[in-house]
């Protein structure tokens, strides 16, 4: 109970501030293990278990923006020391709003003791203490001029690091000496001067190009973490946080940065994960990989992502077609749209996600955004329609193509009768149906369209469960019209792509896994 309470934050719906009962509670779920134990010969045990339980709790409670409880363990910490994962929680805390409850706790609580006996991080007064000018030291109150004699300590702390250190580069110091928590903080501050001054201090120290780097490198990991978190909890990306972080030279086609020990997201905590399973949770992604697999991201904040991308990323045309990939095997419209406009051309692999998204709407959004770009004058590649495959041609209405294809000899499969049921013109169907019943008899038509309802009845149903819908009834009487066989048990491999390039759904349905991973996931012979 005390973990469940630690760990409800804002992004659980806990509000900031709560009634005086509601404190009550909390406090007497969060404290009442640590009652005094009675027996000297037990005490030291107990007060070492009591420690350590406290710091978890604390440590829980500010990862996860949990205001309440952390001023609840803060108000009965007394003089024990804070441990440093405590202080890199509060450092990866990115709600604005959480953010200042949280710190103004902290610096209530270091108010109360005495900066010499405490230990207390110095990237971490750099990001509670406040700079102001002389002049204005004068009309401050008590709790500023705590703020300001918190941001001379770190001040002093920086400058004899800085003066102390044995590398240098080129008559500066090397950046790469310098802790990546000082970068943290300068990027969290919420102070704009405070955090000016140490941006110059290390400027200085370091040289401009080292010192842009390592606040780069932090802001893209917070950048990261919050496109993350957002993907987790369904969420649109906080655009304030993101505005600030890109200000920052946060970039979105760098990966590998949340796997540092500061900040780790506490899976066994999180009782209901929507989108994936631990596995695809914790795995390092890029910030464009995070945007494509949320579908509550709007076109503003994918046109900004794009655009940053475009202009930063060497490789962005290969980049490029591996999100559009993701984009459409997480049926992701608005990122999928966004990068097809963006894209030189639409390569035969980006078409097969769409044999696995049941949703009409969503797959004929994504359809159209394809076809369109594939009717482009001046692409650098114009694909034919004859490229995109059998099965294209009868799901997007190219009758003549189909037509003349069938007659040449080419074979039909399940893939070819599901993308014929989807085709949304009925007079291309028809001609299509009529020039596939010349050359095959109506037995093996009839018995590829009942495995074709079977397999697309399936994967409707697994859909709703992902996606947390009401499956389509109508949908579902017309493929149990079509002969669907609702009670026919497969294994994973029988339920894949019949070319070896299906969507590997998982064991679990209320846990799905995690899309398949590159672009030859979706290969296919057909």
């Amino acid at each position: 109970s005390s973990d469940l309470i630690a760990t409800r934050g804002v992004e659980f719906g806990a509000p900031l501030v709560v009634s005086d009962e509601e404190r009550r509670v909390v406090s007497r779920i969060l404290l009442g293990d640590f009652a005094p134990v009675q027996g000297d010969e037990h005490k030291k045990i107990a007060q070492e278990f009591s420690d350590r339980r406290r710091a978890r709790l604390l440590t829980l409670a500010v990862r996860h923006g949990s205001v309440t409880a952390t001023s609840v363990l803060l108000d009965d910490w007394g003089q024990r020391t804070i441990p440093s994962s405590v202080w890199h929680g509060l450092q990866d805390v990115l709600d604005g709003d959480v953010l200042d409850a949280l710190e103004a706790m902290f610096v209530k609580h270091l108010s109360k003791q005495s900066l010499d006996s405490t230990e207390v991080p110095f990237w971490v007064l750099m990001q509670l203490g406040r700079y102001r000018p002389e002049e204005e030291e004068t009309s401050l109150s008590d709790s500023e001029k705590f703020l300001v004699t918190l941001h001379e300590e770190a001040k002093h702390r920086l400058e004899a690091l800085l003066s102390c250190s044995d590398d240098f580069v080129d008559d500066g110091v090397d950046s790469d000496k310098i802790p990546y928590e000082a970068f943290a903080a300068i990027v969290n501050c919420r102070d704009t001067a405070t955090a000016a001054r140490f941006r110059e201090m290390l400027v200085t120290a370091c040289g401009e190009e080292p010192t842009k780097k390592g606040l780069s490198k932090e802001a893209t990991r917070a950048l990261q973490q919050e496109l993350q978190t957002a993907w987790l909890f369904q969420r649109m990306p906080n655009k304030e946080v993101a505005k600030g972080l890109i200000g920052f030279g946060a970039e979105f086609q760098v990966r590998h940065l949340l796997g540092r020990e500061s900040w780790s997201l506490e899976v066994e905590t999180i009782t209901d994960i929507p989108w994936g399973n631990e596995e695809s949770v914790n795995r390092d992604h890029s910030a464009m990989t995070w945007l494509c697999w949320n579908r509550n991201v709007d076109e503003q904040v994918m046109q900004v992502a794009v655009s940053k991308f475009d202009s930063a990323c060497v490789w962005r045309d290969h980049e490029k077609a591996k999100l559009v990939m993701e984009a459409v095997k997480w049926r992701n419209p608005i990122a999928a749209n966004t990068l097809v406009k963006s894209i030189k051309s639409v390569e035969k692999e980006f078409l097969f996600g769409l044999r696995f998204i049941c949703n009409d709407k969503v797959r004929r959004t994504i359809e159209e955004a394809f076809l369109s770009k594939l009717q482009e004058a001046g692409s650098t590649r114009h694909l034919s329609p004859e490229d995109i495959g059998l099965w294209a041609t009868a799901q997007c209405g190219f009758s003549t193509i189909a037509c003349r294809t069938l007659a040449e000899g080419a074979s039909i499969d399940v893939w070819f009768m599901v993308g014929l049921r989807r085709c949304p013109d009925v007079k291309a169907r028809m001609a299509i149906e009529a020039a596939m019943r010349k050359r095959f008899p109506s037995g093996y038509i009839d018995k590829l369209r009942k495995e074709a309802a079977t397999k697309e009845l399936r994967y409707e149903l697994r859909e709703a469960v992902q996606d947390r819908r009401d499956p389509n009834l109508d949908l579902i009487r017309q493929l149990l019209c079509s002969g669907a066989n609702p009670d026919i048990r497969m294994t994973i491999d029988d339920d894949d792509d019949p070319d070896g390039g299906g969507m590997d759904w998982g064991r679990n349905l209320s846990m799905p896994r995690s899309p398949p991973d590159s672009m030859s996931d979706w290969s296919s012979n057909s």
